[in-house]
């Protein structure tokens, strides 16, 4: 298994966004509508956010194994001081529960301690069942927030957070 992070460039935006096509909706199929999934999807998967992403210090990556595209992160450094942060972090379906999640926070975790980041921090739906992969990973929730994001939409979410 040869697991592997390569650095999307914003003229990579078409594969990736075909990829979040594939992936994005199964994490939420289950606790979204299907017109918040769409809501959502257009709003934070745009071109325009992507690139205001990246001019904003986010780094995207493909997640790949054995060369092939089985998911993406993103992530950015010093989010707050010493504290990285875990904007998006998604895997296929097939590839899900084979250890990918735990080597791939490891990855982030050497990449923020290379800038002197001593802390990992993520939102999460506080109903999405991955709250108990973060859990097991070592984070833990330090807050609860529910933010507006338009037309009604809540994200209902955690804080959660890794220290090292």
């Amino acid at each position: 298994m040869i697991l592997t992070y390569s650095k999307i460039t914003t003229d990579e935006y078409l594969d990736f966004k075909k990829l979040v096509d594939k992936i994005w909706p199964s994490y939420f199929s289950s606790i979204l509508s299907p017109d918040q999934i769409d809501y959502m999807m257009n709003m934070m998967y745009s071109q325009e956010s992507f690139v205001a992403d990246i001019a904003n210090s986010c780094q995207y990556y493909f997640i790949e194994l054995n060369h092939e595209k089985i998911g993406y992160l993103a992530y950015q450094l010093n989010f707050e001081p010493h504290t990285c942060k875990l904007h998006k972090f998604y895997l296929l379906e097939m590839v899900r529960g084979k250890g990918i999640g735990r080597k791939t926070i490891s990855w982030v975790e050497s990449q923020c301690k290379k800038s002197k980041n001593t802390g990992l921090i993520l939102n999460v739906n506080r109903f999405n069942e991955t709250v108990e992969i973060y859990r097991s990973l070592g984070f833990t929730v330090i807050k609860e927030i529910d933010v507006e994001i338009g037309r009604g939409y809540l994200m209902e979410d955690y804080i959660m957070e890794l220290k090292f």
